[in-house]
This record gives structure tokens, C-alpha cells and sequence, in this order.
């Protein structure tokens, strides 16, 4: 199993952040330093680049995971029990579920023009050759909102085939302000059989708009996250 890109991404003393947090509900400075066993520079280190990357965040003195954070989270103890490497200084013991890892990707122009509805185009893409692949089509809602802009609608659904990519959905932007970028966040989640949700993760993007239609750039960009959907 491979450990995600954006734990990849996460230096050694925010895994063990993570890893400590999962068994809390939140938690202090000291109780993250004895969790997580680390000294008050190398965890203030972790928590700032958590809280950067939105994975974290602080209520009161306290620290807790957002729901980001706990997807994460999720995932790095699921890949330390499918490893069975020894983590250091936890204490909890996980079940490991099975993950179909599938990437969602939205397509969008470079630049937008102001004030003018352009296609913002959501989809999942088909598995990466070789992996696992859940048994049967999956249902995930996309959850869309936009500051700086507005939406022709805000939410997505989209069936996802065992082997296939899914269908693509289209969402209008309308950005507000020539010249100020919109920001769009996308929240994926996945809609079980019984009617259960069950968070994937969400990530954003800032779109750029010029002061005129001039500057507008046709050409595509594509952004994009990996969700651990489960059968």
C-alpha cells in the first residue's frame, strides 16, 4: 500500500501529530508533546504546518483534527496496520478497511473572464492500472461553494464505476469582481447504499480573473485530489 501524496508531502513529526490526535477528541500543547513524543519546538513545528495545510485547528488551548485532518489521520493509521511497521508512541489499536483509492478532478479554464459563466468540469477518474477496485459502482456527492463568485448550482452527484472513470458534471461560475480571484472549494462524499455518508476529504483552488474579457485564457488546467472510497 502506498501512503497517500499528501501524507507524503507531511514531515515526520505531523505524522506523529495525526497519529496522537486520532485517539483524541482535542488536546493541548503539553498533552501533544507527551502524545506525539516530541519536544515543544518539533511539535509546534507539525501543528503550525497542520494547521497551514487545514488539517488541524485550535479550539481554545486546545487542538483538534477538522474533518480533513481525521480523513488523513484515517489513512496513515491504515497504512501503518497494512505495513505493520511498529508506530512509535501510540497506543490504539485499528481496524484496517479496505480503500479504493480513485482521483477526483476538476478541468477549468486558466483565466476566467469577469462577470461571464464559464464550465467547470467534475469528474473521477478510472482506477490506476493494477490497483484494487472496489466491487461495484460507488455513489460520491460533490459539495461545491465559491467566495468571490457564484455557482450555477452547489452540489454534484456522480456514480462512479467499478473500472471506469464516472461521467463528468458541469458547474457554471459566474466570478463577481473583475480582477479578484475566486476561490472554489469542492467536498467530496461518499453516499453509501443505507443512506450513510461518509466524508473523503475536500480541497480547493483560486480561479484567476483578469479586469477584462481580454485577458481571459481558454486554455484548460486540471486540479485535482485522490479520495479513499470503501465498498
Amino acid at each position: 500500500m502506498t501512503l497517500p501524496y499528501k501524507l507524503q508531502k507531511l514531515p515526520d513529526e505531523a505524522h506523529a501529530i495525526l497519529r496522537f490526535l486520532w485517539t483524541q477528541d482535542m488536546a493541548t500543547v503539553p498533552a501533544i508533546e507527551r502524545g506525539a513524543r516530541l519536544t515543544n519546538r518539533v511539535a509546534m513545528r507539525g501543528i503550525r504546518r497542520l494547521i497551514n495545510d487545514g488539517l488541524i485547528e485550535m479550539f481554545g488551548r486546545s487542538y483538534g483534527l477538522t474533518t480533513d485532518g481525521k480523513i488523513l489521520a484515517r489513512q496513515l493509521i491504515e497504512f501503518d496496520s497494512r505495513s505493520s511497521k511498529e508506530v512509535q508512541g501510540s497506543n490504539f489499536d485499528f481496524p484496517a478497511s479496505e480503500a479504493f483509492y480513485r482521483r477526483l478532478i476538476v478541468v477549468l479554464p486558466r483565466a476566467f473572464a469577469p462577470q461571464v459563466p464559464t464550465p467547470l468540469f467534475v469528474g473521477i477518474n478510472p482506477p490506476t492500472p493494477g490497483a484494487p477496485t472496489h466491487p461495484e459502482g460507488i455513489r460520491v456527492e460533490m459539495r461545491l461553494s465559491a467566495v468571490g463568485g457564484t455557482l450555477s448550482h452547489y452540489v454534484l452527484t456522480l456514480d462512479v464505476p467499478s473500472a471506469k472513470a464516472a461521467v463528468p458534471g458541469r458547474v457554471m461560475l459566474t466570478p463577481a469582481e473583475p480582477g479578484r480571484s475566486v476561490r472554489v472549494r469542492v467536498d467530496a462524499v461518499q453516499i453509501k447504499p443505507d443512506g450513510k455518508q461518509e466524508p473523503l476529504g475536500g480541497m480547493y483552488f483560486d480561479v484567476k480573473v483578469p479586469l477584462t474579457a481580454a485577458g481571459q485564457d481558454p486554455t484548460v488546467r486540471a486540479v485535482g485530489m485522490d479520495m479513499p472510497l470503501r465498498a
